[in-house]
């Protein structure tokens, strides 16, 4: 997960930002309890959207308990406490950034994700035998994944679809039995496939100085030459494919539409990531910005 989901909050009412607020802390908390304080670092707005999300499939009102913060410790802030839903974004957590490090050594050999998966293998253990059902199917995506990046696949849909369907994965098992399983699982895919193709973007600088795979530099066949030229050359077309996914997302998400936390959901998959995809596009948005104070 890299961050790129996250609130609007311009448009939040100020009641919603605070159970919002409260989520992210819940979540750093079941972090700690769970696997330790430097796992806290993980934590990511893409997780908070997920358990939100949850918690309204399933009807879930949160409960929350007021505390102080080390980083904040003169005020008072809000949490929720444990749920389902909760820990279920803490461990999922750390099981896609076990997965992120994998994905960064296949790729480019690198040697700080190595001693990352080295000294936090204890967490990455813990994380993958409480989702053990969850683990084969991500990493067979994965898997899938990498044999596109190395075979330089020029098929956006395709590389892209593989991610869609780690989200798809991941929201169908957070969902159970509920009977909107079909609708999560749809809007996890395109949200998986905005996220990847999003961050295709993002990174198209960096990936042309190390001479990386990136789809849309395979897509749209460049070969040298100025960046910002290739990139206004490419801009409508990449446009239109972030905001078709957000299309999809939005019609799914009107068929299951739920009371509890309706107003953050709205205001993320409406507000937040219309507002992010204009962000990256104008390259104005930085990524893991899960650091950020909220």
């Amino acid at each position: 997960m890299i961050g790129y989901i996250r609130i609007y909050k311009p448009e939040l009412k100020y009641r919603e930002f605070l159970v919002y607020n409260a989520y992210y802390c819940g979540i750093c908390k079941a972090l700690g309890d769970r696997y330790g304080l430097v796992y806290r670092n993980f934590i990511n707005y893409d997780a908070v959207f997920i358990a939100l999300l949850l918690d309204s499939a399933h009807g879930f009102e949160a409960s929350f308990e007021t505390f102080r913060c080390i980083l904040h410790p003169t005020k008072k802030k809000h949490r929720c406490t444990s749920s389902e839903s909760i820990n279920f974004a803490a461990d999922l957590t750390v099981l896609l950034t076990r997965a992120k490090l994998r994905d960064n050594i296949l790729d480019d050999n690198d040697l700080l994700a190595k001693i990352g998966q080295f000294f936090l293998k204890r967490g990455f253990d813990i994380s993958s035998k409480i989702l053990v059902e969850l683990v084969e199917e991500i990493e067979k995506e994965l898997r899938n994944l990498h044999v596109f990046e190395k075979e330089n696949s020029s098929n956006v849909d395709l590389v892209s679809g593989c991610y869609g369907n780690i989200i798809k994965i991941i929201l169908e098992y957070g969902a159970g039995e509920s009977d909107i399983k079909m609708q999560l699982g749809w809007i996890g895919f395109h949200l998986g496939k905005w996220v990847y193709i999003a961050d295709a973007w993002t990174d198209i600088e960096n990936d042309i100085k190390k001479k990386s795979y990136n789809p849309l530099l395979k897509r749209f066949n460049y070969n040298e030459g100025d960046i910002a030229e290739f990139k206004d050359s490419i801009r409508e077309r990449t446009e239109f494919m972030l905001f078709a996914s957000l299309d999809e997302i939005s019609s799914s998400f009107e068929q299951i539409d739920k009371k509890i936390n309706s107003g953050i959901i709205r205001n993320i998959l409406y507000e937040g990531l219309y507002n992010m995809t204009d962000n990256i596009l104008n390259g104005v948005t930085q990524k893991n910005a899960s650091k950020e104070s909220i």
